[in-house]
């Protein structure tokens, strides 16, 4: 009788456990995930070069030369 309430009581904990990584694992991806969209709003160019999806293309600098600036 008491192995069986002791071999209960120790899976009640693992579900509490597994529970408890689950839901860790959630809030470090939910963290990852924001830090991701500031970062990339932030900075719109490293967006495109790591070819994240949903990038603001309207948002990167005109890096292009004016006309005759080259000549000096």
């Amino acid at each position: 009788m008491i192995l069986i309430v002791v071999a209960i009581g120790c899976r009640g904990s693992e579900r509490g456990s597994e529970q408890s990584a689950e839901d860790g694992t959630a809030r470090v991806t939910t963290l990852a995930d924001s830090y991701l969209k500031e970062y990339f709003e932030a900075f719109s160019y490293m967006a495109l070069l790591s070819g994240a999806p949903d990038m603001h293309p309207d948002r990167l600098a005109d890096n292009s030369l004016r006309p005759g600036s080259h000549l000096g």
